[in-house]
């Protein structure tokens, strides 16, 4: 197989803006783009920031080691990973070293228009979402706020995404940094909570 133009594009969805995309080589990515993982009428939606070395592998978000963990975090709250929509806020792995600010921004900002038309699509109104990290809170809310700032408000947004919830990271909240694990983990209770109604 060799390598895509750009992401995988089906009928209906926007084109992610590649050329625009600092982890991309004149437009074209240096791996397929990790699409989101849609179900049928999902209890929630998780959105990450951007796929790791696993997740290229397997063409699939969060899986691996931290996906394991949210796998068994999701299991704890009785909400299996068959029954939730799982996004990244990019398609593309950022390249170590290139993981500045700007970069981050403008990756995010290249992929944006396709990975929410893709939401939009298939996630009905009112499907509760938890944002893990900085940058899958600017997919939702079009803003990038540090997460010790924003994290753990049950808020709405733009009368699409609600309700929102942002948190860390589950890699830096769970192998990274153990002072904000109880953050993280009180977060997804609460978007668990959510996801009952």
């Amino acid at each position: 197989m060799g390598k895509p133009t750009c992401a995988q594009v089906k009928v209906g969805e926007t084109a992610p803006d590649c050329a625009s995309c600092p982890f991309a080589v004149k437009g074209i990515p240096s791996h397929k783009p990790v699409r989101p993982l849609v179900v049928k009428k999902p209890l929630g939606v998780l959105i990450g920031e951007g796929p790791g070395h696993d997740e290229v592998a397997m063409q699939e978000p969060f899986v691996g080691m931290t996906g394991d963990e949210l796998n068994m975090m999701l299991a704890e709250n009785g909400r299996p990973r068959q029954s939730i929509t799982i996004a990244n806020a990019m398609g593309c792995m950022p390249p170590i070293g290139m993981r500045t600010e700007g970069n981050m921004r403008s990756a995010a900002t290249a992929c944006r228009p396709w990975v929410l038309s893709i939401l939009k699509s298939a996630v009905p109104l009112s499907t509760p979402t938890l944002a893990m990290g900085k940058w899958a809170g600017f997919l939702v809310t079009g803003k990038a706020k540090a997460i010790g700032d924003a994290r753990g408000f049950l808020r709405y947004v733009n009368r699409r995404y609600k309700p929102l919830i942002l948190t860390w990271h589950p890699t830096f909240a769970l192998f990274r940094n153990p002072w904000v694990q109880a953050d993280f983990e009180a977060d997804m209770d609460r978007w668990a909570r959510a996801t009952r109604g």
